[in-house]
């Protein structure tokens, strides 16, 4: 999947990418599985990214998530979690980014709302 997400995001391929192990952890008060991945990428496509190769890996993960919140996939809740992000943040990169996440907001909002009033009914009860 990102070997095709990254060309896909920027109409251009110049790497390859392959698994190199896999490990658990801890991302706010869920465990989250993860894998480390060894990506080969080429200056051109470094130099579109336009960011420092150090950064190159935080900047990736950001764009899997942004991209996966324009399919709708994901959540900007979700996507803030597994980035580290405060949810603001992620919800001014979906804006710059010109992704529509107003639908996915707005049906989250709803459930909690839901969930809340649940909550005070047994309550009352």
């Amino acid at each position: 999947m990102w070997s095709t997400l990254v060309p896909r995001l920027y109409g251009f391929s110049g790497g390859s990418l392959r698994p190199l192990s896999q490990h658990s952890s801890p991302v706010g008060r869920a465990a989250m599985d993860s894998i480390h991945v060894e990506l080969e990428v080429s200056r051109d496509l470094l130099e579109l990214l336009n960011v420092p190769e150090q950064a190159l890996g935080p900047r990736l993960k950001q764009l899997i998530a942004l991209e996966f919140c324009r399919e709708d996939r994901m959540s900007p809740e979700r996507a803030a979690e597994l980035l580290g992000l405060p949810r603001t943040e992620v919800i001014e990169l979906l804006e710059r980014s010109d992704i529509d996440y107003s639908t996915r907001v707005h049906e989250e909002a709803a459930a909690q709302i839901e969930e809340v009033w649940e909550k005070l009914k047994d309550q009352a009860s």
